[in-house]
């Protein structure tokens, strides 16, 4: 909105009231009742909710209200207690805590301003080493328990898939106090003219409980159902393994064999390479 704008809520439902928040937590039945109007003068994310005597809470609504200036990038809004974000000791942003997952309201909107995902979903730290840095990197996981198993959005214009399960907000990475956007553009340049796999990037602004938190790499994250979605295998029949062949997904095994193979034996001999050929993509590994 250009501007400030005046919010009204109302229901239908008879001796009924409306119970909202402004500061990302979820509203209860002690939370403050909605007046006749509220003035939105700053973006804030309003959540509101029916209560009706002797009947079960309405559902949650969700809504972040942006008053210029208006982002010129797409937006990613996520919201809820701030305790679960910034407390002294439990915080995973403020301390870094992998470990921890929360729950989030998640709301995407385009660069035209149009939202295209308003859900709840699990947040999380991420990043071997990037999590450490003082923007935090943050994972979204869709799953069953907070509403929905994924979103079915076209969050990529150059991908085919529009079925995600979790999503990465990256930090720029190594090139965090640097260019920042380099790791994307390397993607970029690469994708059409390489047969390579690569995370789908886009850049985008976050903001946690209606406050700017900066821009973030919006970013697929690799897991089974990545490839199943992108590659078209089924993700109950893959093996994913990483640093050192820890296992990710399924067993290590065959992975194991085929790397002991190759160390063991002469690649030099025609017929030895062609056993190894038809068992992995021997093209993607030297583009690598």
């Amino acid at each position: 909105y250009p501007g400030p704008q005046t919010l009204r809520i109302t229901t239908t439902a008879a001796n009924a009231s409306v119970r909202f928040t402004f500061d990302g937590s979820l509203p209860r039945a002690g939370s403050p009742e909605f007046p006749d109007s509220f003035s939105v003068l700053r973006t804030y994310v309003i959540k509101a909710r029916v209560y009706e005597q002797g009947k079960l809470p309405g559902p949650i609504i969700t809504r972040t209200y942006f008053i210029e200036p208006r982002p010129t990038l797409p937006v990613v809004s996520l919201s809820t207690d701030a305790a679960h974000f910034y407390d002294v000791e439990y915080g995973i942003l403020r301390n870094a805590i992998k470990e921890r997952e929360v729950p989030v309201s998640v709301e995407f909107y385009n660069d035209a301003g149009e939202r295209g995902v308003a859900c709840n979903a699990g947040a999380r730290v991420f990043g071997s080493t990037i999590y450490a840095l003082p923007q935090r990197p943050i994972a979204i996981r869709f799953r069953p328990d907070y509403g929905q198993p994924d979103i079915r959005y076209p969050l990529f214009e150059d991908r085919n898939n529009t079925v995600f399960t979790s999503l990465l907000l990256r930090n720029g990475g190594n090139d965090y106090n640097l260019a920042y956007f380099r790791d994307g553009l390397a993607m970029n340049l690469a994708k059409d003219f390489m047969d390579l796999d690569y995370q789908e990037y886009k850049p985008c602004v976050l903001y946690i409980n209606g406050v700017y938190n900066g821009v973030y790499e919006l970013r697929e994250r690799v897991d089974a159902d990545y490839l199943s979605r992108n590659h078209g295998v089924s993700s109950a029949n893959l093996d994913i393994v990483e640093d050192s062949l820890i296992v990710v997904e399924g067993e290590g095994g065959d992975f194991r064999d085929l790397l002991q193979f190759i160390q063991q034996n002469d690649m030099s001999d025609d017929d030895l390479f062609a056993q190894v050929a038809a068992r992995m993509d021997t093209h993607e590994f030297i583009n690598c």
